[in-house]
């Protein structure tokens, strides 16, 4: 804040020319409570999931013999599947699709019966399948992960064969066997990653209990900033590259305190997650200032403290200032020596 210099000269010379002591009745010192609340402010926080590093994981996890039955249907059918190249995955909005590129092996029986007589023997064959499937991500009102997982189909990148003339590979069985199967293999291992590597509620509740906490941004003018969160909403997912955006708006209002740390208020609970149909604003603050009377009288003192004023051949230094409220208003105190000595007040409102 600075001080009207101009004002205190007008107000020198109007003491100069009536007299050199004077009696000033001090004006009363009360204060009113402020009924200013501070508008809501929106605080953008960006969350993101790599998809890539999903990837990563879960082609870790998953290596080797992936899974084997045998009498599948109730039919004589074996099968085991293993991994046959890394998985791969993308994302899109909030759906993660992936293909599953994996070996089988199956042992089927074979039996024809003919004019009385039955043949019959077993044989194996080997093939490589893509399993492709499709996950949604979203967040329930407890800002917990929650996923979808369903199949989008298979096909065959090397079909099982035999050179047998008359026996038919059951590759449907086989197939539907491994989409049947992988379903939950696949679900399991999304829901388990995402749930180590992004634990949404711990990083909101930190992030909602710490903005809460009075914090000094200005230590040489002692600029404290208080934060009372009041909402929390997030946004449709978004895509960029091969991220995941979570993008959310937490609403709060702002105070600032010059000259003192403001008392920290009653922690406000998280509350459950909201949904808006648009993305967050860029910072949008209102802030409400407080500013302590010791501490623009400080200001002031530092500013005009032994500061002389001259108006022809008269002049006055103030030696001490200082101020209260009166009414709603503020009130200086100037102590002055000089061509006049003793206390002068000004009264008036304070504005930016």
């Amino acid at each position: 804040m600075k001080t009207n210099i101009s004002f205190f000269v007008l107000a020198m010379a109007f003491i100069f020319t009536a007299c050199k002591t004077v009696q000033i009745e001090k004006p009363k010192e009360s204060y009113l409570p402020s009924d200013i609340s501070p508008v809501v402010s929106e605080l953008p926080l960006q969350l993101e999931l790599n998809v890539k590093k999903l990837e990563a994981a879960i082609n870790n996890k998953m290596t080797g013999l992936l899974f084997e039955g045998n009498n599948i249907s109730s039919k004589d059918l074996s099968v085991k599947v293993w991994k046959a190249q890394n998985f791969t995955f993308t994302v899109s909005n909030n759906v993660i699709e992936y293909k599953i590129p994996l070996k089988v092996w199956s042992r089927f029986a074979w039996r024809v019966e003919k004019f009385g007589l039955a043949v019959g023997d077993y044989y194996e064959a080997a093939g490589t399948i893509m399993l492709n499937y499709k996950t949604s991500v979203n967040i329930d009102k407890n800002w917990k992960i929650v996923t979808k997982t369903t199949a989008s189909g298979y096909s065959w990148i090397e079909t099982p064969k035999l050179n047998i003339v008359g026996v038919a590979v059951p590759v449907t069985p086989i197939a539907n066997y491994a989409l049947n199967r992988f379903d939950q293999i696949i679900n399991d291992q999304i829901d388990n990653t995402l749930a180590q590597s992004v634990d949404l509620k711990k990083y909101v509740s930190q992030t909602w209990s710490e903005v809460q906490k009075p914090r000094l941004v200005s230590p040489e003018n002692n600029l404290w900033v208080r934060i009372t969160p009041k909402d929390i909403y997030m946004s449709p997912f978004t895509t960029a590259g091969t991220k995941l955006n979570m993008a959310v708006a937490l609403n709060a209002q702002i105070e600032s305190f010059v000259g003192v740390q403001p008392k920290a208020n009653n922690p406000v609970q998280l509350p459950e997650l909201k949904i808006m149909n648009r993305l967050p604003q860029q910072f949008n603050l209102n802030l409400a200032a407080d500013v302590t009377l010791e501490k623009i009288s400080q200001m002031a003192s530092e500013e005009l403290k032994n500061r002389t004023f001259t108006e022809g051949k008269k002049s006055v230094t103030i030696t001490g200032i200082s101020i209260f409220g009166s009414e709603g208003k503020a009130v200086f105190v100037a102590d002055l020596t000089g061509s006049f000595k003793g206390r002068i007040y000004f009264k008036g409102n304070m504005t930016y």
